[in-house]
């Protein structure tokens, strides 16, 4: 939805110039602070299993950018 409501407000190329720069880091750090949210809500769940935790928890940190420069 972003996508469509900046793209028609800035136009495209104004859009992929200056809007996707200065966005793509805080979408990057909003999308790990819900991952640490969800995480921290099943703490307990998560110290009782740890392993199937590990197994899910670290594919999915490179997944979403563990690779990537923030700043």
């Amino acid at each position: 939805m972003t996508r469509v409501v900046f793209r028609r407000l800035l136009g495209p190329a104004k859009f992929q110039t200056h809007f996707l720069p200065w966005f793509a880091p805080w979408s990057l750090i909003g999308l790990l602070y819900i991952i640490i949210i969800i995480f921290a809500e099943q703490a307990t769940r998560i110290l009782d299993n740890l392993g199937p935790t590990f197994r899910v928890f670290v594919p999915s940190e490179f997944a979403t950018g563990a690779d990537q420069k923030v700043f």
